[in-house]
């Protein structure tokens, strides 16, 4: 199980890296997950359902590292899977080092008040 989700956690955090600082995000996802285990399973589940996703999940989770490298790169479904998992939790956004200007130009209410509670 954690060997699959981490390599999960990788193509959320190669999803973040298209789309925004990732660097931030990879210890607090993977401490996230890593204390979580049941709100990963929630996420992932939820995600399977969607009939785009449901063959790549269980390919990863068939075959690992090798299958996710077949996906690092693909947006449309680092994207979905982002969306259908909900995204990143508003706690690791929270707990992350982003600055206030990464916060404020990714629109994430509970990263700027992190960032702006920091700066205080």
């Amino acid at each position: 199980y954690f060997g699959a989700a981490f390599v999960i956690v990788g193509l959320l955090q190669a999803c973040r890296w298209s789309l925004g600082p990732v660097g931030v995000l990879d210890a607090a996802l993977h401490e996230h997950y890593g204390k979580n285990p049941a709100d990963f399973q929630r996420r992932l589940a939820k995600a399977a359902e969607d009939p785009v996703l449901k063959p790549v999940i269980a390919e990863i989770q068939a075959h690992g590292i090798q299958k996710m490298m077949k996906y690092y790169n693909d947006e449309a479904i680092l994207r979905r899977l982002s969306e259908k998992m909900g995204g990143v939790p508003e706690e690791v956004w929270a707990q992350s080092d982003i600055s206030l200007h990464e916060a404020a130009r990714e629109g994430i209410p509970a990263a700027v008040a992190s960032a702006l509670a920091k700066t205080s």
